[in-house]
């Protein structure tokens, strides 16, 4: 019985702690901290210590995304591959898997699973739809750049 009870007290003390732990990345998200914004996505994207919630993923993303964090822009093209909370869209998930691809000059492996998605995707694009992508992905990374200089 006293085994039961101090695993019991020990699942409160980490279910405290990662309810505080999603309150403080909560309120640093709202303040425009992007990795917070990211950490709230994936929270909400995988029901992580907060109800599974697609559409609120996609908001954190994309928050997180046009600051420049490459990894969300990643996990919003995925919620767009996927249509999780939101229209599912070949065009947008090859822009933001571009735009990851551009801030990921050097991390070869996550690089090339972005590279093996956007090929992926390219495969049901029409070569109209690629060309005004990359062109849309560079004016994405421009306005990024612009914004987080």
């Amino acid at each position: 019985m006293k085994n039961i009870l101090i695993i019991v007290i020990l699942g409160f003390c980490c279910l405290a702690i990662s309810c505080s732990e999603v309150s403080r990345d909560l309120k640093k998200a709202e303040q425009g901290d992007a990795d917070a914004q990211y950490r709230t996505a994936l929270r909400y994207h995988q029901g992580s210590g907060i109800e599974k919630d697609f559409t609120q993923a996609v908001k954190w993303y994309r928050m997180a995304a046009k600051q420049g964090l490459p990894e969300a822009q990643v996990g919003l093209a995925l919620c767009y591959n996927q249509g999780e909370g939101l229209e599912q869209n070949d065009q947008e998930t090859y822009i933001w898997l571009l735009v990851a691809g551009l801030f990921f000059p050097d991390e070869a492996i996550i690089k090339s699973h972005v590279e093996d998605l956007a090929q992926q995707t390219e495969q049901v694009l029409t070569p109209t739809q690629i060309e005004e992508a990359r062109e849309e992905a560079e004016v994405r990374f421009d306005e990024i750049v612009a914004n987080t200089d």
